[in-house]
């Protein structure tokens, strides 16, 4: 554009500074000077558009992104593929190698006839890396934890970091140009086990005239010390309708290798009395509350059902 400019420039500077009157500048070619002048505009002309792209002609450069062919839209793109290095408490401090791989594609874009806009993916080619992770300075771990890392390659680039719910802080970094190292900082406390805790039973003691729920943890010697939070609700089982809640509490109590809980303790909370006959269960969940784990709720599958037997009734 800027040599198109400086040509018209030109041309007006050549008009303005010709021998004669100003009568004698012809635009329109008619007069000897002016044909001279425009002539040689017009070989200007054609010598800047000899470098342009004649239409339908693929281009020999790579094009840039959004690039416009007669619409159509045309533009390389890398695929992003990465793969998850899972480290355990048993497992060695290094993985083993592993391919990741990173395809470029052409895409082709055009509007049809209807206005709406399709493309398609070309492949062009594959870029590949070897690489393998290593830990480095990690102290223990608890037996449930396990440290992620996701590494990936787009383009020539590849890249490395860890996932939520690691058990220390990590340091990132590529060594040799195929070994990423993990450097351990300190620990932090992580998730617990949702499997810690099980339902070992729940029925209804007839002596004790209760429901009796017993829970059991297998990871007592980890939290010595420390509480569990339990948050138990009883309901009632209704056929073809929704379950009545009966009474739902979070009870705290010290970490131990049996929990148990009886419900006529709590009969105060109920919001109706048991009915003889019928089947009551429990949902439930727990929480550890302390240093060792975050305390958020895991929830549990429901109790199997009981059914609850009035102590008049029996009698009659």
């Amino acid at each position: 554009m800027n040599k198109y400019r400086n040509a018209v420039l030109a041309l007006v500077a050549a008009a303005c500074v010709m021998p004669g009157s100003a009568q004698a500048v012809d635009f329109d070619g008619t007069g000897s000077g002016g044909a001279a002048i425009l002539s040689q505009f017009r070989n200007d002309a054609r010598k800047i558009g000899q470098g342009r792209r004649k239409p339908g002609e693929r281009d020999r450069v790579r094009r840039k992104p959004g690039h416009r062919d007669q619409g159509r839209y045309v533009y390389d793109h890398w695929s992003k593929n990465c793969k998850r290095v899972v480290f355990r408490p048993e497992d060695s401090m290094g993985s083993r190698q592993i391919r990741i791989s990173s395809s470029l594609y052409e895409r082709r874009c055009r509007t049809d006839n209807d206005g709406y806009r399709r493309c398609r993916d070309i492949e062009r080619r594959t870029e590949s890396r070897y690489v393998r992770l290593e830990v480095r300075g990690r102290g223990e771990m608890l037996p449930w934890e396990r440290d992620v890392f996701n590494v990936c390659l787009q383009g020539y680039d590849v890249t490395a970091r860890v996932l939520a719910g690691a058990s220390h802080i990590y340091n990132l970094y590529m060594e040799s140009g195929s070994t990423i190292v993990a450097d351990a900082g300190r620990k932090v406390a992580t998730g617990s086990d949702s499997d810690g805790m099980y339902a070992g039973r729940f029925d209804f003691d007839a002596a004790a005239g209760s429901f009796v729920l017993e829970l059991r943890d297998k990871w007592t010697r980890y939290y010595q010390g420390e509480e569990v939070g339990i948050y138990v609700e009883l309901k009632k089982n209704v056929h073809y309708w929704v379950d009545k809640t009966i009474m739902k509490k979070e009870l705290t109590m010290p970490v131990g290798d049996t929990q148990t809980i009886r419900f006529a303790d709590y009969a105060s909370e109920f919001s109706q009395n048991l009915e003889h006959g019928k089947e009551y269960y429990v949902k439930w969940g727990f929480r550890r509350i302390g240093t060792v784990s975050t305390g958020e709720l895991n929830e549990k599958e429901d109790t199997q059902k009981a059914r609850y037997q009035s102590a008049m009734a029996m009698v009659r």
